[in-house]
């Protein structure tokens, strides 16, 4: 290329090789732009609910294996183990049980969303050889800081 092969209407790159472009756009360093999003106040208290769901379950001797699996169909709060069974857990937490309990929250049609969920994650994971499992929920009410009140329903529907 030179000075007089340049039609100033063209850009220059309409001047490069194909292979000059590639090198221009792959090689370069790019500016990224990364915008960091804070958790929202219900996203942190959803979050410490499940850390404490979490250490409950623990101590009543269950493992830890996932959580927040999330897929088209829903989100599975945690997933833990009893011995040779896995265990889907739905954690629900109330500030004020006034309105009723945090375990009452988890209707039928949330029942049938878990269901799905963990069929995608069964599918996922084993395939056509799924192990034996079990729905849980935990209702945690009361203030998360001090005291809260934990009910555990193991093998709440199937």
């Amino acid at each position: 290329i030179n000075a007089d092969t340049f039609n100033r209407s063209k850009p220059f790159w309409y001047y490069l090789p194909i292979r000059s472009i590639f090198a221009l756009t792959f090689d370069m360093p790019i500016l990224l732009i990364w915008s960091y999003k804070p958790l929202t106040a219900n996203k942190q208290t959803g979050n410490q609910a499940e850390a404490l769901a979490r250490d409950f379950l623990s101590a009543k001797g269950l493992s830890y294996c996932d959580s927040n699996f999330q897929c088209k169909t829903g989100e599975i709060d945690l997933i833990m183990k009893d011995q040779d069974m896995l265990v889907f857990v739905e954690v629900r937490y109330r500030a004020d049980s006034d309105h009723g309990s945090p375990l009452a929250t988890v209707t039928h049609a949330k029942q049938r969303k878990l269901i799905r969920t963990a069929s995608f994650f069964l599918q996922q994971q084993f395939g056509d050889r799924w192990p034996a499992c079990r729905f849980d929920v935990v209702g945690i009410s009361g203030d998360l800081q001090q005291s809260p009140t934990i009910q555990w329903i193991p093998a709440a529907f199937y």
